[in-house]
C-alpha cells in the first residue's frame, strides 16, 4: 500500500513537471509566431516601401538628401520588407547628393574654370 502512494506521489509530480514544461513551450511557440510574423512582413508596422521612396525623393534635393539618408538608413530594420533596397537607395542617394553639391559649389567658387584670350 505504501508502494502505491509513493509510486502515486511521484507520477504527480512529474505531472506538474510535464505541465509546466507544456506551458512554457506554448508561450515560446507563440512568441515564435509572433516574431516569424515580423520577419515575413506581415505586422502593421512595415515601412520598407515609405522608406524607399524618401530616400529616392531625397536623391533629388542634394542638401536635404545628406541629411535624410543617414535617418532613414538608421531607421530601417530587418523586419521591413524592403530592406536591402532601402540600403541600397540610400548609397545612391548619398552619392548623387555628394557629386551633386560638389559640383554646385565648384560652380559657385568658380573652379575648373579657365579664360583664353586671343592676343593681336
Amino acid at each position: 500500500m505504501k508502494l502505491a502512494t509513493a509510486n502515486f506521489i511521484l507520477q504527480s509530480s512529474e505531472n506538474k513537471e510535464l505541465k509546466n514544461k507544456i506551458e512554457t513551450n506554448e508561450l515560446e511557440i507563440e512568441n515564435n509566431y509572433q516574431k516569424l510574423a515580423c520577419i515575413h512582413g506581415t505586422s502593421k508596422k512595415d515601412e520598407g516601401l515609405i522608406l524607399l521612396v524618401l530616400a529616392l525623393m531625397r536623391s533629388l534635393i542634394p542638401p536635404i538628401g545628406l541629411i535624410m539618408a543617414p535617418i532613414i538608413i538608421k531607421r530601417n530594420k530587418k523586419a521591413n520588407t524592403l530592406y536591402k533596397l532601402v540600403y541600397f537607395a540610400c548609397a545612391c542617394c548619398l552619392l548623387i547628393n555628394v557629386y551633386a553639391l560638389y559640383f554646385t559649389i565648384g560652380n559657385y567658387l568658380g573652379w575648373g574654370t579657365t579664360i583664353v584670350e586671343i592676343v593681336d
